[in-house]
């Protein structure tokens, strides 16, 4: 079964995978005050955590998983929604049939989104949709999955 949701340790979307005959369990946490003492032992695999950008930061908003779907090719897109001032714009996070990382995408609206709030608050230039970081539990930490599937 393919979830998505916000993990509140890390303030970011995520996208995991559990069993769906078995769903439960917890997201992974590295800080104590996050983990569940009672959850059992079932663990998502994977459990990737998705980036956050300058404007969630600045507005305190909180992206979220929108729709996580296969494309075409059979690769996994996961779209995740940033909403600023009633505006909206997503990046979509394209994951291979074994959930590596093949490259991240802007959405034309979250472009313009970006580039109408960064002149008024001088945010940096908008990201590279490659350089963007999306984490992997590794079962004692998050690990950065390097894009193209590498």
């Amino acid at each position: 079964m393919l979830l998505g949701g916000y993990n509140n340790e890390l303030t970011s979307p995520f996208f995991a995978v559990v069993d769906g005959s078995r769903p439960s369990g917890t997201s992974p946490a590295v800080r104590a005050k996050y983990r569940c003492r009672d959850c059992g032992s079932v663990a998502a695999d994977p459990y990737l955590v998705l980036p956050t950008v300058a404007i969630d930061g600045l507005y305190g908003s909180q992206p979220y998983v929108e729709r996580i779907e296969p494309d075409f090719s059979g690769k996994i897109v996961v779209s995740v929604a940033h909403s600023v001032e009633g505006k909206h714009g997503a990046i979509f996070h394209h994951f291979d049939t074994d959930f590596r990382l093949v490259e991240n995408e802007l959405s034309k609206e979250f472009e313009a989104l970006y580039l109408e709030l960064a002149a008024r608050h001088r945010l940096p230039p908008i990201e590279r949709a490659d350089d963007l970081q999306v984490r992997r539990w590794d079962g004692r930490a998050f690990a950065v999955l390097p894009a193209g599937g590498r």
